[in-house]
């Protein structure tokens, strides 16, 4: 939603708001990737982002989800692992990268590294 940067709620009516505010529609999921490889101090930076279109949740879904405590401790107050998912129209990019790190992406890298490409 614009350029606001949403982390893990600070309480349940902070996950109230953003389940009710910031929830529908367009979420950027970005994940900063650094790897630095001792042997030869060789180091990657990128960064991956997934877009996740959500649709918004009815009265009773919010208040099951806010019941069921799944939102603590985690960014956008919803996790694609624990249920989450049913709330998803559409997702461009890498799942692993929302539910917590871009697998696909440290792969690659992973792989780059050990070859000695660059």
């Amino acid at each position: 939603h614009g350029n606001e940067v949403i982390g893990k709620p600070k309480d349940e009516a902070d996950a109230r708001r953003i389940l009710t505010t910031r929830f529908a529609g367009r979420n950027d999921v970005i994940t900063g990737v650094a790897v630095l490889y001792p042997p030869d101090r060789r180091r990657i930076i990128t960064r991956v982002v997934t877009t996740i279109m959500m649709r918004a949740m009815t009265e009773a879904e919010l208040e099951s989800y806010m019941a069921s405590g799944v939102w603590e401790g985690k960014a956008g107050a919803y996790a694609l692992q624990e249920g989450g998912d049913k709330f998803v129209l559409s997702m461009d990019g890498s799942e692993s990268n929302v539910v917590g790190l871009p697998m696909e992406t440290l792969e690659k890298i992973f792989i780059r590294i050990t070859n000695h490409e660059d």
